[in-house]
């Protein structure tokens, strides 16, 4: 792995990368993240780590206890409430402000991802497949003239993706037949330019997904 020349691109190299092995699963809810372990395999001081983990602490994806260290946040059903409570309050506003602000370029990237999800799940790459949920529900939102509602939305989005994986990783891909049709209705209300549409078919889809992560409850008490 290329190492960063300066502390400010050290920071950004470990924030990103523990992001995504947090996104990705490959750090575990609850698993502790020592920082000369860390420091060590990137070629930074611990200085940079600490900022890193401050900076994921920020996003929601970190709990850092005075004089315990640094670990992957426990996944909390209670706290998965409160996200998708937020999300299907926010997300489907922002939709409607977005539609009507769509290109044609952004249509055809919403169609690229909802046909790649489809052929990702196919495969059984459950992370994959996560990832491109987010880029065609970002694309979808992206025109809305709302920057600190969509950051918002972003960092709910991280937040919840552990969840997601938790869930999916037992379920996967017989569990998305439902969203894959969602996301076809989705992509057909923007195509349509159907702000009111698309955002009726939006909370329904986050309101659905939230029901089923709720009834496996048992796998979010880590």
């Amino acid at each position: 792995m290329k190492q960063a020349s300066s502390r400010g691109e050290a920071i950004q190299l470990v924030t990103r990368e523990l992001r995504n092995e947090i996104l990705d699963g490959f750090l575990a809810p609850g698993e502790r993240i020592g920082q000369a372990a860390v420091a060590e395999r990137f070629g930074v001081s611990r200085l940079p780590v600490r900022e890193a983990l401050r900076a994921l602490q920020n996003e929601g994806l970190v709990t850092i206890v005075p004089n315990a260290g640094a670990r992957v946040v426990r996944l909390d059903a209670t706290e998965l409430d409160e996200i998708y409570w937020l999300r299907e309050r926010l997300e489907p506003a922002a939709i409607a402000e977005s539609v009507p602000l769509l290109t044609a370029e952004d249509l055809r990237a919403i169609r690229e991802h909802a046909e790649e999800m489809e052929r990702i799940a196919a495969a059984g790459d459950t992370a994959g497949w996560l990832a491109i949920d987010v880029d065609f529900h970002r694309t979808l939102l992206s025109r809305a003239p709302l920057p600190e509602v969509r950051r918002m939305i972003a960092r709910l989005w991280n937040v919840a993706r552990p969840y997601r994986l938790a869930y999916l990783q037992t379920s996967f891909p017989e569990s998305l037949l439902i969203g894959h049709m969602e996301h076809r209705l989705l992509l057909d209300a923007a195509e349509r330019g159907d702000p009111v549409d698309a955002e009726r078919l939006l909370a329904i889809h986050i309101r659905r997904t939230r029901l089923a992560l709720r009834e496996h409850s048992e796998l979010f008490d880590s």
